[in-house]
């Protein structure tokens, strides 16, 4: 006979994994509270998933959150040294403070290792917006 039902501790298994997709669908939709609340429910799960502080910088840094995105890009990179997803995300964060030099640090970083090809790609095209005098820019930071 077919199993109907997972068992309780089979469910709560993919409850962290569910909690995370929820989250993202929610911040693509705008519903930014909602999201937060998913991933709190995430949080409070008690394992330390780094989708926590991979979605929390995201949302803080949708929120104009920079120094908050920050923290959790910084948090993930020190259980993570090699996440480079939230060290191209870090820099984001960094150029949104205007702390340029830093930021290109970090990017040439992310391209250098080649670990991972969506940061690469997100960096590189942070790196040209850099280059080409995307944002505004001053010799500071």
């Amino acid at each position: 006979m077919p199993q109907v039902a997972k068992s309780a501790p089979d469910a709560l298994a993919d409850a962290p994994d569910l909690l995370a997709e929820l989250t993202q669908l929610l911040m693509s939709e705008g519903r930014r509270g909602e999201a937060r609340s998913t991933l709190g429910a995430l949080a409070a799960l008690g394992s330390r998933d780094p989708r926590v502080d991979l979605l929390g910088g995201l949302l803080d840094f949708a929120e104009g959150r920079y120094t908050g995105a920050e923290a959790k890009y910084r948090r993930l990179l020190t259980a993570d040294p090699e996440h480079d997803i939230a060290r191209a995300f870090l820099a984001e964060s960094l150029v949104a403070q205007r702390r340029w030099r830093e930021a290109e640090g970090l990017l040439a970083e992310v391209q250098g290792a080649d670990r991972n090809a969506a940061a690469v790609r997100f960096a590189a095209e942070l790196s040209a917006g850099l280059g080409s005098g995307l944002f505004q820019r001053t010799d500071a930071g």
